[in-house]
């Protein structure tokens, strides 16, 4: 009891005198400059750690991660709290790195360690520095939503007393998400793609939203992991994209569902969402500006409009997942895994975030994959259950508004986690990953034309699906 007491005491002193106890962990956090780089370029690093010195290891992500550069002995230092640190937390340099020209495109990260083996992980992209020179196929890796998601500084467009209407990409993300990476990102995605034997090329939203012509470069544009929040810029690109013949993959849900805008030279994120009225300055000043639902009749943009499906909000979570259900066994998706109409597959991914057909008078579409989600998993009262459509397929057809007859193709998976059907411990995962092989083949087989990318149109619909709550 003694002891005890003792120990108590101790530790309280320690407290108010600001001494860290000898096995305490050390900390350390980071961030970089930009999200996107390619060869030549300086990747600058910003780091804030209690410990004497650090290592950064450079990490290309994928179902195997290799590392493929490291360096040791960086003097560490560690930054004062940042006021308001979600607009960005200021710190000065640390290091900076030169890509090498043999660094490839992709997926990667850069992992902080500490003397005591304390780990920060901080995302970024390399992108090809020709565009299309060694894939016609871009996989586009999402930022905004793990951007609007962190709440590192003390505030993120979901959180804060006020919750923020600005975040910058400008700070780490927080520790307790991912140890520094932000929202997960499936490498069971793009990495399965690369193991298939599919080269493909990384850009990110904001190379979109600064260079709409980049797709140009593209017959398939693939995005994951979960692609919220878009610019207007962004939205115009991929419009114009699917509207010259080009095809895009949706390897997730909720996509297409909030519009913001740039700052500070694209550093600083903007989203008032549920206050956008009257608060955005852009309201009655241009309203389709205005920082809110794609589908409010305000925008009148809906995401469905180019995905043909729709999240159905409040529907994550409330449901425990499902198994997916095929409805069309004859799609050519299917051909080659012998799968039969009501046979189902996908170990539970029809679950959390979901989308559905949303709308009054959907377009022409191919439901593929489905499931009823109807088993409460939650206390309170769940929503209406109701059909998941775990995944879709769509061409566009005249009675859908393209005169000649079609744009480009669209795979609308429907569900956060489908790609977990390729993973080695999904017993579906050689349907999984064949269904993969027949989409990939089926629209590079299809490029569009090589003619100039015309102007999007902002088709508008009528959605039959009730406002939601905000989230």
């Amino acid at each position: 009891m003694k002891s005890t007491r003792f120990m108590l005491l101790a530790q309280l002193l320690l407290a108010i005198l600001g001494a860290t106890p000898a096995n305490a962990a050390q900390k350390i956090e980071a961030y970089t400059d930009r999200k996107s780089y390619v060869a030549g370029d300086t990747i600058s690093f910003y780091v804030s750690t209690d410990s004497p010195t650090y290592q950064i290891d450079i990490v290309r992500d994928g179902l195997t991660p290799q590392t493929i550069a490291s360096v040791s002995g960086l003097t560490g230092a560690l930054r004062p709290a940042t006021p308001f640190g979600w607009l960005g937390a200021n710190w000065p340099l640390s290091h900076t790195w030169v890509i090498p020209a043999n660094w490839s495109t992709g997926s990667y990260y850069a992992r902080f360690v500490t003397t005591d083996s304390t780990t920060h992980f901080h995302p970024f992209t390399i992108r090809p520095t020709v565009p299309g020179s060694s894939s016609r196929i871009a996989f586009c890796l999402d930022y905004n939503t793990r951007n609007a998601y962190n709440y590192w500084g003390g505030a993120s467009l979901y959180t804060g007393s006020p919750i923020a209407i600005k975040v910058s990409i400008l700070r780490p993300f927080a520790v307790e998400n991912g140890l520094g990476k932000g929202s997960y990102l499936p490498p069971q995605c793009h990495g399965r793609i690369e193991a298939e034997g599919y080269p493909l090329e990384y850009i990110t939203e904001s190379d979109i939203h600064q260079n709409p012509s980049l797709l140009q470069a593209y017959d398939v544009v693939i995005f994951s992991a979960h692609a919220e929040y878009n610019s207007r810029e962004f939205f115009d690109a991929i419009q114009a994209h699917h509207d010259r013949g080009g095809h895009m993959a949706f390897f997730s849900a909720n996509d297409l569902w909030w519009q913001v805008r740039f700052d500070d030279g694209g550093a600083t994120m903007v989203g008032y969402k549920s206050t956008a009225v009257p608060a955005d300055p852009m309201y009655g000043v241009n309203n389709s500006l205005l920082t809110t639902h794609w589908y409010d009749p305000l925008v009148n943009r809906p995401g469905e409009s180019l995905q043909g499906i729709t999240f159905l909000a409040n529907s994550g979570g409330f449901f425990l997942p499902e198994n997916f259900k095929v409805r069309k066994a004859s799609h050519w998706i299917f051909a080659g895994t012998g799968v039969q109409n009501g046979q189902t597959i996908g170990q539970g991914i029809a679950g959390g975030e979901t989308d559905f057909i949303g709308r009054a008078s959907p377009p022409v579409v191919d439901i593929l994959l489905a499931a009823r989600l109807s088993r409460p998993a939650v206390a309170q009262a769940p929503p209406q259950p109701f059909e998941a459509v775990g995944a879709i397929y769509y061409e566009d057809s005249p009675a859908y508004g393209f005169p000649n007859g079609k744009g480009g193709e669209v795979f609308s998976a429907g569900t956060q986690t489908f790609c977990t059907m390729f993973r080695d411990s999904d017993p579906d995962n050689q349907i999984g990953r064949r269904m993969l092989r027949n989409l990939l083949d089926h629209m590079l087989a299809n490029p569009p034309p090589p003619a100039p990318v015309i102007a999007p149109r902002h088709k508008t619909i009528t959605t039959a699906t009730p406002k939601p709550a905000e989230r």
